[in-house]
């Protein structure tokens, strides 16, 4: 999320930062987001190469796929979806969407809401 927020603010350190500090601890027993580890493999690619910007709602699309909380789901289709939006991708939308359908008890539906109204 603060590397989201680094990114819409125009923080690229911040937001680089955000992506390291998920990199290198997603993984650690006390946490297990191999699947947000996986999109911020995804969107450090996408953010310096245009090809794999182009690629990444199609690899988020597969990502999704593999799971199966509809929690985990919900944060990976909202984290996604804002990254893809912040980047003039329309695709972004779509997962924004995706992640609001979940009930709002999930701080990430919640956002994707607030997000998408007035769109």
């Amino acid at each position: 999320m603060a590397g989201l927020l680094a990114d819409e603010l125009k923080q690229p350190e911040v937001r680089d930062a955000s992506l390291k500090i998920v990199l290198e601890t997603g993984n650690r027993d006390e946490f297990r987001r191999p699947f947000l580890v996986e999109l911020a493999q995804l969107a450090q690619g996408a953010l310096v190469d245009q090809e794999k910007m182009s690629a990444l709602p199609a690899n988020v699309s597969e990502l999704l796929k593999k799971i199966e909380s509809p929690r985990e789901r919900c944060a990976v289709a909202s984290l996604a979806g804002k990254f893809l939006d912040l980047h003039g991708r329309e695709e972004g939308l779509a997962l924004l969407k995706q992640a609001a359908s979940l009930p709002f008890t999930e701080p990430e539906s919640a956002l994707a809401v607030v997000d998408l109204r007035g769109r």
